[in-house]
C-alpha cells in the first residue's frame, strides 16, 4: 500500500513539474496516458520550445504538453483570421468589381470620356477576368475607342493602396509584400519562370505585359538536378531590375518565382490596354485614381466567386495577400468604409472575443501569420478548433484546411493515414507548426495543436517528429 501511495505520488510529481497533463478516456478506454508519454519523449530533445495540446470537440483536453505558453503560430493564425472571416461574411459572400463609364457612349462604338473600375478588394481577380471584361467591353457593349482615362474608384479604401507588410525581415518584394488595392490583378504578383534550355537558362516574366523589367541573366546550367537551391534572384522593385544568378541543373522542371508587382494599378491599366488593342479597341492606356465614389454610368458588376471557396485556396495554399484581403472586407463590412487594418484588427478582436478567448492567450497582429509579434497557446489554439465544430458554417471552414496526404501543404505526408486528417501548416524562419483536426478510430474528430519556436534546432528533422505525432495520435487506442 506504502509503495502504490508514493507511485502514484511521484507520477503527480512528474506530471506538475513536466507541466505535461492528460485526462483519461475512461468511456471509450482512450489511454490519454500512453500518448502523453509517448508524444512527450518525442518532444524531449526540444525542452521549452515545443508546445502540443489535443482535445476533444466537447472541450475536453486529452493531452497537454506546455500548452499554457505562448509562440509564434506562423500561418497556422489563417485557421483564426479565416473563421473570423466566415462568421463576419457568411460562406456566400462575394466580392464585386463594377466597369462604369462617364461621359457619352455613341451608338457608333466611341465612349466620350472616362471608364470606370469601382473596386472592392477582390484579390482573385485575374488575368483571366481581365480578359473577359474587354471582350464585353468591345462585344457587348460595342466600345470601340475611349477618349479618356481608366478611373479607378478606390473609394474602397480611400486611398489607392495599403502597405501590409513593411519589407517584413528584408524581404523586400516577395509576392507577400505586395500592397492592397482597390482592384487587385494576380495577387499584385508576377511571376518568374525558368528553364533549363541550352546553351543558356531561358528566364520569362509573365505576363510579360504588366511589368517592365531590366532583366539580367547571369544563370549557368549544370549536370544533374538541384530544383532552385543554388538560384538567386535579386528583384529591385524600386529600380524595375531582376538579376539572376547561381546554377540550376540541366534536368531541373521548371520553375516559378513570384514577385510583388511594383505598381499594380499601372499592370492593371498595361494589361487591359494590350487585350482591348488585341480586340481593335482604340485607348492610349492612361489612368487616375478617385478616392471618393465616381458617379458613374453602370456597364456590369463582376462578382468573384463565394468567400468560402476563396478560403480554400487561402488555407490549403497559404496565400498571405488573400487572408489579409479577405480580414479587411470583414472589417469593413463590421465597421463600415473605408475598408483599413485597423478595422481588420478590431474585427478579429471582437471575434475572438466572441469564442471567449482572451488576448493574453491569442495575440494576432494580423490575418496571415506573418509576424514575429503575434503569440498564441496550443491550449486556446485547440479550444478554438473545437468550439468551431457548434459553428453553422463548420463544413465550410472545415474544407479549407489541407487535407491529409492528398492535397495543399500536407499533400506528401502520412499517405498511409490520407482522408485522416485536416490540418493548416505554418512556418516562418526558426518557427513550425501545424494545427487542425484529425479523425481517431473511437475518439472521432480531435482538434490538434503543435508549434515550435526554436532559433537552434533541427527544423528538417521537426517535420519527421510532426509526422511521428501525428501518426501515433492516429494509431492510439
Amino acid at each position: 500500500m506504502r509503495n502504490s501511495i508514493a507511485g502514484l505520488v511521484g507520477l503527480c510529481l512528474w506530471s506538475l513539474l513536466s507541466k505535461d497533463v492528460y485526462s483519461e478516456g475512461a468511456e471509450s478506454g482512450f489511454k490519454a496516458n500512453e500518448l502523453l508519454r509517448a508524444v512527450s519523449s518525442a518532444l524531449s530533445p526540444y525542452g521549452e520550445n515545443a508546445s502540443f495540446s489535443l482535445r476533444r470537440m466537447n472541450g475536453d483536453e486529452l493531452v497537454s504538453i506546455r500548452s499554457a505558453q505562448l509562440f509564434s503560430p506562423a500561418s497556422v493564425a489563417k485557421l483564426v483570421s479565416s473563421a473570423c472571416t466566415l462568421e463576419e461574411l457568411g460562406p456566400d459572400f462575394r466580392f464585386e468589381t463594377e466597369w462604369a463609364y462617364r461621359g457619352s457612349l455613341s451608338a457608333e462604338g466611341k465612349l466620350q470620356g472616362d471608364l470606370v473600375l469601382r473596386g472592392s478588394g477582390d484579390f482573385s481577380f485575374v488575368i483571366e477576368d481581365l480578359k473577359m471584361a474587354s471582350e464585353k467591353l468591345r462585344h457587348v457593349f460595342g466600345i470601340k475607342e475611349i477618349t479618356g482615362k481608366l478611373v479607378f474608384d478606390v473609394s474602397y479604401l480611400g486611398r489607392p493602396s495599403l502597405q501590409i507588410f513593411e519589407g517584413f525581415e528584408g524581404d523586400l518584394g516577395r509576392a507577400f509584400s505586395a500592397p492592397a488595392t482597390a482592384a487587385p490583378i494576380n495577387h499584385n504578383a508576377f511571376s518568374v519562370w525558368i528553364y533549363p534550355q541550352e546553351p543558356r537558362p531561358r528566364v520569362s516574366v509573365i505576363p510579360h505585359q504588366a511589368i517592365e523589367l531590366e532583366v539580367t541573366n547571369r544563370l549557368t546550367m549544370i549536370n544533374g538536378r538541384l530544383n532552385g537551391s543554388r538560384t538567386r534572384l535579386d528583384y529591385r522593385p524600386t529600380e524595375a531590375k531582376l538579376i539572376l544568378s547561381g546554377q540550376i541543373g540541366r534536368s531541373d522542371q521548371v520553375r516559378a518565382y513570384y514577385r510583388s508587382l511594383v505598381n499594380p494599378y499601372e499592370s492593371f491599366a498595361r494589361l487591359l490596354k494590350y487585350n482591348l488593342e488585341l480586340l481593335g479597341v482604340q485607348w492610349n492606356g492612361e489612368f487616375a485614381f478617385s478616392n471618393s465614389r465616381v458617379n458613374a454610368t453602370s456597364l456590369w458588376t463582376h462578382r468573384s466567386t463565394d468567400i468560402s471557396r476563396l478560403l480554400v485556396d487561402i488555407n490549403k495554399l497559404s496565400t498571405n495577400f488573400g487572408s489579409e484581403m479577405a480580414l479587411l472586407a470583414a472589417g469593413a463590412n463590421r465597421f463600415g468604409l473605408p475598408a483599413s487594418l485597423e478595422k481588420s484588427q478590431r474585427l478579429l478582436s471582437a471575434c475572438l472575443s466572441s469564442w471567449s478567448l482572451k488576448d493574453e492567450d491569442f495575440r494576432l497582429e494580423n490575418a496571415s501569420g506573418l509576424s514575429r509579434s503575434s503569440r498564441v497557446k496550443t491550449s486556446s489554439m485547440t479550444s478554438f478548433l473545437s468550439r468551431m465544430g457548434e459553428r453553422d458554417y463548420f463544413p465550410e471552414f472545415l474544407s479549407t484546411l489541407a487535407i491529409l496526404g492528398l492535397d495543399g501543404t500536407t499533400r506528401t505526408r502520412l499517405p498511409q493515414h490520407s482522408f485522416k486528417g485536416r490540418l493548416k501548416t505554418g512556418s516562418l524562419a526558426n518557427v513550425r507548426s501545424i494545427a487542425g483536426y484529425l479523425e481517431h478510430p473511437t475518439e472521432g474528430r480531435l482538434a490538434m495543436a503543435l508549434f515550435l519556436n526554436c532559433t537552434s534546432c533541427d527544423l528538417a528533422r521537426w517535420s519527421r517528429i510532426e509526422d511521428q505525432i501525428i501518426s501515433r495520435i492516429l494509431q492510439s487506442r
